[in-house]
C-alpha cells in the first residue's frame, strides 16, 4: 500500500513537472512570436523608408532634368540673340560697304571744282559731310548697347534660374532629413521593444 503510495506521488510529481515545462515552453514560444513580429514590423518599415527614399531619388532626379531643361532653354535664347546681333551686325556691314560704293567726298569735290562752282567752298562741303557724319550714334555705340543690354537680360535670368535651383534641392534636403529622423526614431522604438 505504501508502495502504491509512493508510485502515486511520483505519478504526480511528474505530471506537475511536464505541466511546468510545457508552461515553460509555451511562454518562450509566445516570447518567439513576439520577437517575430517585432522583427517583421522593423523590416516593413525599413521598406517603407527604402520606398521613400526611392521616391526622395526620383525627385532628385526630376530636379536636375528641369534645372538642365532650363539651362538649355536659356542658352538656346541666348544664342538666338547672339545670331540677331550678328545678323545686324552683318547688316550694318552691308550697309557700310554700300556707302564705300557711293561716290566718295573727294570725287563729289573733284566734280565741283572741275564745274568751276565757287558759290559753297570745298572746305565747307567736306566740312558739313563730316559734321553730319560725327552727329549720327556710330555703329559701334549701337552694338555695344545691345550687347550689353543682352548680357543683363542673361544674367537676370541666370540669377532667376539659380535661385530657384538652390530653393528646389532645400526642399529635397529637408525631406531627406525628414526620412533620416524617421528611420533613427523607428530603428529605436524596435530595439527598445525588442
Amino acid at each position: 500500500m505504501r508502495i502504491n503510495n509512493v508510485g502515486m506521488r511520483i505519478n504526480n510529481v511528474d505530471d506537475f513537472v511536464d505541466m511546468r515545462i510545457n508552461s515553460v515552453d509555451m511562454r518562450i514560444n509566445s516570447v518567439d512570436n513576439f520577437v517575430d513580429m517585432i522583427i517583421y514590423s522593423v523590416d516593413m518599415r525599413i521598406n517603407s523608408v527604402d520606398v521613400r527614399i526611392n521616391s526622395v531619388d526620383m525627385r532628385i532626379n526630376n530636379v536636375d532634368d528641369f534645372v538642365d531643361s532650363r539651362i538649355n532653354s536659356v542658352n538656346n535664347f541666348v544664342d538666338m540673340i547672339i545670331d540677331s546681333v550678328d545678323m545686324r551686325i552683318n547688316s550694318v556691314d552691308m550697309r557700310i560697304n554700300s556707302v564705300d560704293m557711293r561716290i566718295s567726298v573727294d570725287d563729289i569735290v573733284d566734280m565741283r571744282i572741275n564745274s568751276g562752282d565757287m558759290r559753297i567752298s570745298v572746305d565747307d562741303i567736306v566740312d558739313m559731310r563730316i559734321n553730319s557724319v560725327d552727329m549720327r550714334i556710330s555703329v559701334d555705340d549701337i552694338v555695344d548697347m545691345r550687347i550689353n543690354s543682352l548680357d543683363d537680360i542673361v544674367d537676370m535670368r541666370i540669377k532667376n534660374v539659380g535661385d530657384f535651383v538652390d530653393m528646389r534641392i532645400n526642399s529635397v534636403d529637408m525631406k531627406i532629413n525628414s526620412g533620416d529622423m524617421r528611420i533613427m526614431a523607428s530603428i529605436s522604438l524596435s530595439t527598445t521593444s525588442i
